[in-house]
């Protein structure tokens, strides 16, 4: 296999994954998926403060501790680490290029 048919796959599966991305993450915020996340949050304070004036009203003593419910999930690990690392390098070729390009185009329609 020479190297331009190799170079073309590997660009078209490059773009198959950019659009097939795109439209996973286009459809889960459609579909509310976000949003469900954020209510659940929400429905636990709602209960978090329920359980607070149900115990004021007994009379119970009061700690924070019982109520602060702290949700912490440790993505970290160097497949994240990675991932930033990338999206991070990525964002900036691609913001670097789009300027230079409506530069160039703008230098051309002024011209």
């Amino acid at each position: 296999m020479d190297k331009k048919t190799l170079f073309k796959r590997l660009r078209h599966f490059i773009y198959i994954v950019l659009i097939t991305s795109f439209l996973v993450i286009y459809i889960a915020s459609e579909n509310g998926y976000f949003d469900e996340i954020k209510n659940k949050r929400v429905v636990l304070t709602n209960e978090q403060i329920q359980k607070f004036e149900q115990d004021i009203s007994d009379g119970k003593e009061i700690d924070i501790k019982d109520y602060y419910v702290e949700e912490k999930n440790a993505y970290i690990n160097k497949f994240t680490q990675l991932g930033s690392f990338l999206s991070t390098k990525i964002e900036k070729l691609v913001s670097s290029f789009l300027d230079k390009t409506f530069k160039a185009l703008n230098d051309f329609l002024n011209s």
